[in-house]
């Protein structure tokens, strides 16, 4: 059913007017990790591994770190434990999913942070780099009703470019008159069953079924939809393996194409 394996995904995103200073900046993604039981903790640890094989300068979390309550009661200490272990240059950043809101998340933020990981709830912070910045923007769950755009880019610098962080891709179209030039998000764990011809199975989010998984272009910016590390139900996969993503950052006009699509349907 192929959903053990964690697979390592590498994508070149194409960015307008990108500083020199972000010229192959690497972000690395993970979302929706679910960590239900014994064997989501032993996936979690595979994709740490695969996090720490390459350098790179932050790891994004888009949310959904359990189902239930009753299963961070259970697991919350070993998933912070292994989260722990990512090595990013920068820091590891973080926005929440609607289970997170179930979980509680106040139970969650505690102990993620002490750990590292810094939640973005509704706010934005400047990234520096080699002399360079751009803003990175995390907007809270859609879902649960607890985004809060115009707070999140009320103090984004507009002439820079704009990373936002959120759990479902359909803030995408609240996000629209902010311009972002890419937003990273999961929720959809891919469609979990995709079928040959057809793409997706599950289907619950407003925007059409490419935005499922991978790279695509929307209203002048772009969407990558992470398949996600664990599943919620059903409990199972099928042509859509969990992934671990390095995203890397290149200038829109060193980029051989304007946006690189993953074929996800085949």
């Amino acid at each position: 059913m192929n959903w053990i394996t964690v697979k390592k995904e590498k994508v070149l995103v194409p960015i307008r007017n990108l500083p020199p200073g972000f010229q192959n900046f690497t972000i690395v993604h993970i979302s929706d990790l679910h960590c239900d039981r014994y064997e989501d903790l032993e996936r979690l640890e595979k994709a740490v591994e695969i996090v720490n094989q390459e350098a790179c300068h932050i790891v994004a979390i888009t949310g959904d770190y359990f189902s239930l309550p009753k299963n961070l009661s259970k697991y919350l200490n070993d998933c912070a434990k292994i989260l722990e272990g990512m090595k990013p240059k920068i820091g590891i950043f973080s926005v929440t999913g609607n289970h997170d809101y179930w979980v509680p998340f106040y139970k969650l933020r505690a102990k993620m942070e002490v750990k590292g990981i810094h939640f973005l709830d509704n706010e934005s912070l400047a990234l520096e780099y080699n002399g360079s910045k751009i803003n990175l923007v995390g907007v809270s769950s859609l879902w649960m009703k607890r985004d809060d755009i115009p707070k999140a880019f009320r103090y984004v610098d507009n002439k820079v470019p704009r990373i936002l962080l959120a759990h479902n891709p359909d803030i995408a179209l609240k996000a629209i008159p902010y311009k972002p030039h890419l937003l990273l998000c999961g929720h959809t764990h891919g469609g979990q069953i995709r079928l040959p011809l057809r793409g997706p199975a599950l289907r619950f989010i407003q925007l059409e079924k490419r935005y499922y998984a991978g790279l695509n272009s929307f209203n002048d910016f772009l969407i990558y939809t992470n398949r996600g590390l664990g599943t919620f139900y059903p409990r199972a996969r099928f042509r859509c393996p969990p992934e671990v993503t390095f995203l890397k950052l290149k200038n829109l006009s060193e980029s051989k194409r304007s946006y690189e699509l993953q074929p996800q349907d085949r």
